[in-house]
């Protein structure tokens, strides 16, 4: 299964990268939404996880591009922030799935990153 990261806190990447590489998963990280976009380019992932608050602040606009470029590829947002607790988040992007934090162990993001991958597009 394909997966990529897309976020700028290079700790969580590592940790979430090695946990999730070691359980057979092929993952591709990116730091920015240019990273993201031209990774998209080179191929096709099965569930990509986005920071919501990146550092140049494209998550909405990579889940845009993946809506449109890969629709199979289903997103997850990482956010520990509360803005959109209300759920508008997933009127604003409908292939969403879930939101997680960053905080989350490893051994459960793999889990929810399967469970993900399962939701028909």
């Amino acid at each position: 299964m394909r997966i990529m990261i897309v976020e700028g806190d290079c700790a969580v990447v590592r940790l979430w990268q090695d946990y999730l590489g070691r359980e057979g998963f092929e993952v591709t990280s990116a730091e920015t939404a240019d990273q993201a976009v031209n990774a998209l380019h080179g191929g096709n992932f099965d569930v990509v996880l986005i920071n919501l608050v990146l550092p140049d602040g494209g998550a909405m606009g990579i889940a845009d591009y993946i809506r449109v470029s890969a629709p199979q590829t289903q997103v997850i947002f990482v956010s520990d922030q509360t803005l959109f607790a209300d759920g508008s988040l997933f009127a604003l992007a409908p292939n969403l799935r879930m939101t997680i934090k960053p905080q989350m162990p490893p051994r459960d993001v793999a889990e929810i990153v399967l469970y993900c991958a399962q939701i028909p597009a």
